[in-house]
């Protein structure tokens, strides 16, 4: 059978086929036969074998795909693949292996180019590429290896096991409690629901969680721990994480970083949000609602958006937005840049103990509002404690 000039789908049957795809991006279906298909010209072809010993050709182009499905064990190279059949292969910059009912194991740690792995009902293991790879579990406890190359590991219900080896990896949990490996590199890192234990490996690295992961819109990240703060707590363990990212709702959530060595962005969104940044130089993001952010030490950036909220700066050199709303921003220590030019009324200090404006402060009013700018101004550690 022969394609046209168009985008073709050809479809064999239960013999030995031969199926031409021709100019076009074609889409050519092998059946359970021993099958010749050849994608042809250098258009972005997509090859499936199926059953039986097959030879399977991409063409010339350099988006060509191999797709094979079942139940079986895997294992693919450049030149070949096995599992139902064993097929001989040439012209493919991409593969796409997804497993069967049983626990199997989809191999691609020879194959060149880019490879989608997906797991299905069982324990599967999934061996990525030398390429750019995605690596999906699915349901079962699944094992994910990534390459030395950027790869982007999906975990799902059971525990899961993701190594990124190599490069900047993507990897996340999912549900139940998993183990995240990142590796050599600058990976991103999330276990989702779950006691998961994540390490980061080498390189500097990001942890990122939401609070739809947790009950109790709470999140408290330590060098060595990210929890729920739940009665009984729900807790990861971290090692050789160097920046978090944690993502609230619309509920009014608690993002605590206080005990955390790195840099760390917290986004509150809607709600009244409690953020608290760390010991690093930190982004802290109110959102619109009554939020109370405080900074701690490094040179923070906190934004208070839509509301009336309270910002400390910190020990050091930091920057304060209040955004819309009658907010009260408290540069205290270090040489502070303070914006209150929103049109509300807010009031603006440099110390909470009655020390003097430092040399350099930065203060951007709005000369249509009524701002107050008091150097003495008054605060105790029960402004953080009783936020929500």
């Amino acid at each position: 059978m022969i394609g046209g000039d168009g985008d073709d789908t050809l479809l064999g049957q239960t013999g030995a086929d031969s199926l031409f795809g021709a100019a076009g991006n074609d889409s050519l279906v092998g059946g359970s036969g021993n099958d010749y298909l050849d994608g042809q010209g250098s258009s972005y072809d997509t090859v499936w074998g199926g059953p039986g010993d097959d030879t399977l050709k991409g063409g010339t182009g350099t988006r060509d795909q191999l797709i094979e499905r079942g139940n079986a064990d895997y294992t693919l190279t450049d030149t070949t693949l096995s599992g139902q059949g064993n097929d001989v292969l040439s012209g493919f910059e991409r593969a796409y292996l997804r497993a069967g009912s049983g626990n199997n194991t989809l191999d691609a740690s020879a194959f060149s180019g880019s490879v989608t792995l997906i797991g299905a009902a069982g324990n599967d293991t999934l061996i990525g590429g030398l390429g750019r790879d995605r690596l999906i579990g699915n349901i079962g406890n699944d094992s994910m290896l990534g390459s030395a190359s950027r790869d982007s590991l999906y975990g799902s219900a059971g525990q899961d096991t993701l190594s990124g080896q190599g490069s900047n990896d993507i990897l996340r949990g999912g549900p139940d409690n998993d183990l995240l490996f990142g590796g050599i590199g600058i990976d991103n890192l999330g276990g989702g629901p779950g006691q998961d234990t994540l390490n980061g490996g080498t390189g500097t690295d990001l942890l990122v969680e939401a609070i739809g992961a947790v009950t109790t819109n709470k999140l408290q990240v330590t060098d060595t721990q990210l929890s729920d703060l739940g009665s009984p707590a729900e807790v990861d363990d971290v090692v050789s994480i160097e920046q978090a990212r944690l993502w609230g709702s619309n509920s009014s959530d608690v993002l605590d970083a206080s005990g955390f060595s790195g840099s760390v962005w917290l986004y509150g969104f809607g709600g009244n949000d409690t953020l608290i940044g760390g010991s690093g130089d930190d982004y802290l993001d109110g959102g619109t609602g009554d939020d109370g952010l405080s900074g701690l030490g490094g040179a923070d950036t906190l934004i208070g958006g839509a509301g009336s909220d309270v910002a400390l700066g910190g020990d050091n050199d930091d920057s304060l937005v209040g955004g819309a709303g009658n907010d009260t921003l408290l540069g205290l220590a270090g040489v502070d840049t303070i914006d209150a030019a929103d049109g509300e009324a807010d009031t603006v200090a440099k110390s909470g103990n009655g020390t003097s404006t430092s040399t350099g402060e930065t203060l951007n009013l709005d000369p249509g509002s009524t701002d107050t700018i008091d150097e003495a101004f008054s605060y105790t550690d029960s402004w953080i404690d009783g936020w929500p």
